[in-house]
């Protein structure tokens, strides 16, 4: 995830859980995620190559994926990920899995 305008990428962790992509900084020392972002408000805006000086850090088949979180009543919130297309298509099979916005319906308390 980059860090940034002009501050560079920071390497982490992704943990995908049912509710949530979860991202740790490899170099935090605050303890618990970095970042949340929640699985049902993210979408996929762009999927691209490493440009300019990013070439020099990742491997030329990293594929940056930005994203966008914008849940209801919050300004939203853009983040890009870089990583290998194996990872990409987990990344990808784990987004659309989700349910679809009309089968999350509450459930009724008996």
């Amino acid at each position: 995830m980059p860090a940034g305008t002009d501050r560079g990428w920071r390497h982490g962790s992704v943990h995908y859980t049912e509710p949530s992509l979860v991202y740790y900084r490899l170099t935090s020392f605050r303890p618990g995620p970095t970042a949340v972002l929640s699985r049902r408000y993210l979408e996929l805006t762009r999927r691209r190559v490493p440009e300019g000086t990013e070439r020099e850090i990742m491997d030329p088949d990293m594929v940056v994926l930005e994203l966008r979180v914008n849940e209801p009543g919050s300004a939203p919130a853009d983040y890009e990920i870089a990583m290998s297309p194996d990872l990409v298509t987990a990344l990808l099979s784990w987004l659309e899995s989700r349910a679809p916005q009309r089968a999350r319906r509450p459930r009724r308390s008996a």
